[in-house]
């Protein structure tokens, strides 16, 4: 994935050097420092990669450089006020071994991942959890944790579109509506994709 920067109104890409530089910047690490945190945050973003796809997710794979690069600016723009993602905190928590049979005998016991992966589902979804029935059903049908997660995830994108719609048709209403709160309609929801 590509970063980009605008500076006086021109924008461009940058490189992989000046992306590990501003990092390092960032973070005042050296360049072996910054090598260092490079590799071992790279084997847990591979070891998180292959638990989702044991469970049967397979997502585009992720650039380490650009987890460092996004996880540094976060820390400048926020200085002691800075706390993880709980994704971040998540992927953090896997093992940082590199790939291979190593790692592979490590993923097969998952029941720890399994505790993280829907500790920190629960703590990102508990709002829709609390307020929405079909969000209530996911967690209570749908056991293993990745599948789970992405149930969750796609309700909440199609609630919101959903929303979106609505508010697109107030405002496109010759009379206003008053303000609404909740909606009896149902929406269509499929879970069992998910099971």
């Amino acid at each position: 994935m590509a970063i980009f920067e605008v500076r006086k109104g021109v924008k461009r890409e940058l490189s992989s050097r000046e992306v590990k530089q501003r990092v390092m910047e960032i973070r005042g690490w050296t360049s072996d420092e910054y090598n260092k945190e490079y590799d071992k945050l790279r084997n847990r973003v591979r070891a998180y990669e292959s638990y989702q796809a044991q469970s049967g997710v397979i997502r585009e794979k992720q650039s380490v450089a650009t987890i460092l690069y996004r996880e540094a600016k976060a820390i400048k723009r926020e200085g002691d006020e800075y706390k993880p993602t709980l994704e971040m905190e998540r992927l953090k928590s896997f093992p940082s071994i590199s790939s291979g049979k190593a790692l592979q005998r490590r993923l097969q016991d998952t029941s720890r991942w399994d505790v993280r992966y829907s500790e920190t589902t629960v703590a990102q979804f508990s709002g829709l959890i609390n307020a929405n029935p079909i969000a209530r059903e996911i967690m209570e049908k749908i056991e293993n944790p990745v599948q789970r997660e992405k149930a969750l995830k796609d309700l909440a994108e199609k609630l919101h579109v959903r929303i979106d719609e609505s508010q697109r048709a107030q405002a496109q209403s010759a009379i206003p509506f008053g303000q609404t709160a909740g909606s009896k309609d149902t929406i269509d929801f499929d879970i069992s994709k998910y099971l």
